[in-house]
């Protein structure tokens, strides 16, 4: 198992690409610490929670998953997440900065500055907190994994999301930038651009599958490519900004 016995925090893993990459690292015999808002099956009009994420990964019997609250715009709540999980497993290898979203798309002159504020809130500053609370104990450990969940947004034109795509832009620039600053500490730095998912999110608002029609894959999908980042070092691949779609092409495994 290729990370077995390593403790991995994954953010946003109630449901979605975040709960795919939960089960993948549980899979693969880590300890998974499913952090989000929604607690139990019922606290959110949408499907799944932290705690049938947890029981899914504990059935496996391979790893140990606990959940833990965490509103990653609340830089309290990221300390906390921190301090439980060293409290919890002495350690911190992996963390996935997953959390993330927009609202509808809109027309800069339509778009309320409160709704800008809180795009940039859960996109950008939520992942500068994240790492400004988990770097002192991957710094203390010399070695860490931290990827940031990019998007095909980052460099995208498309009009009526301009507060998403800026924000995912300036991710990228963040990790590019942490990745250089934090290689001399052992630590890795990745962007991981999942492409098209079909999550429960999009099966909420496209139902007939119409409006997303090329997103046809479900969260498992991402399962090989973020195991395989997850066992990176500051050594043997950091710093890049990597499409799920390229895995085993230009990166990962047969990519040399």
């Amino acid at each position: 198992m290729d990370l077995e016995g390593k403790v991995a925090i994954v953010t946003g893993a109630s449901r979605g690409i975040g709960k795919g990459i939960a089960m993948a690292y549980g899979a693969e015999g880590a300890h998974v610490v499913v952090a989000s808002r929604t607690i139990a099956a019922g606290d959110s009009a949408l499907p799944g929670s932290n705690d049938e994420t947890v029981a899914e990964i504990n059935a496996l019997g391979i790893g140990r998953s606990v959940a833990m609250t965490c509103d990653v715009t609340k830089e309290e709540d990221l300390q906390n997440l921190i301090d439980q999980t060293v409290a919890e497993f002495g350690r911190i290898d992996i963390f996935v900065n997953n959390a993330g979203g927009s609202f509808r798309p809109a027309p800069l002159t339509d778009l309320p500055v409160s709704r800008w504020d809180r795009v940039m809130d859960l996109n950008l500053r939520a992942v500068m907190l994240s790492c400004k609370a988990l770097i002192p104990v991957m710094a203390n450990q010399k070695s860490g994994n931290i990827l940031n969940m990019s998007s095909g947004a980052a460099i995208s034109s498309s009009p009526a999301m301009i507060a998403y795509n800026e924000a995912k832009a300036a991710q990228d620039r963040l990790t590019i930038c942490l990745a250089e600053e934090l290689k001399g500490y052992g630590i890795a730095v990745n962007g991981y651009r999942p492409g098209l998912v079909r999550t429960e999110g999009m099966d909420s608002v496209d139902p007939d599958g119409k409006m997303f029609s090329d997103a046809v894959d479900r969260p498992p999908v991402v399962g090989p490519s973020t195991v395989w980042l997850g066992k990176q070092t500051a050594e043997t691949f950091t710093g890049q900004i990597v499409d799920r779609g390229q895995f085993g092409k230009t990166w990962g495994p047969g990519s040399e």
